[in-house]
């Protein structure tokens, strides 16, 4: 049974760095490569700290491959900083973390003229030319519950891929009546 002591060491953070670190989203493996800069350098009362990819390799149980691409991603959230390269390179949690990038949420596609440098941008210039803002979605794929229902239905699996659904759906409705289960007759 683990048993933590703070005899036998602890993490000194400033709560506030900790507070933004809780507020902002980072992909797990990256998260786990941030708690190993964060261990090497805080855990020790330094500044930065010179971490070779093996040790983060040996903390996280992470492939090499993918704590290379970790490193990368806290570089462009810019919540760490790198100095070096090759075998000798220092890493730094960057503290000032109003200048951190953070990610887009899950799901968002920014679709092309979407993103306007300024508010004024997005005002139409001319008639119904109305800026299109939102989130991308994107139909289901294979046979839906209505899909099947509508070609068993009518029979009618010709032309699958431009078969206008509106009217299946609609002569299903009309040629087949709902089905009706007959109730088990009772002893």
């Amino acid at each position: 049974m683990a048993n933590p002591q703070l005899e036998d060491g602890y993490l000194k953070i400033a709560n506030e760095l900790f507070d933004a670190l809780i507020r902002i989203r980072i992909p797990g493996e990256a998260r786990q490569v941030l708690d190993v800069i964060v261990r090497k350098t805080y855990g020790f009362n330094k500044k930065s700290d010179v971490i070779s990819i093996s040790q983060f390799c040996q903390s996280t149980g992470i492939r090499k491959s993918h704590i290379d691409r970790a490193l990368c991603k806290l570089e462009r959230m810019k919540l760490i900083t790198k100095k070096g390269n090759g075998k000798r390179v220092t890493y730094r949690i960057n503290k000032d973390f109003d200048s951190w990038e953070p990610l887009p949420k899950r799901g968002f596609i920014p679709q092309k003229g979407n993103i306007k440098p300024d508010a004024t941008s997005n005002v139409p210039q001319k008639g119904n030319d109305v800026p299109h803002m939102g989130v991308k979605t994107f139909p289901k794929r294979g046979h839906t519950k209505d899909k099947k229902y509508i070609y068993q239905n009518t029979g009618d699996f010709s032309n699958f891929e431009n078969s206008n659904i509106d009217q299946l759906e609609n002569a299903a409705l009309m040629e087949t009546p709902p089905l009706e289960l007959e109730k088990p007759e009772e002893d």
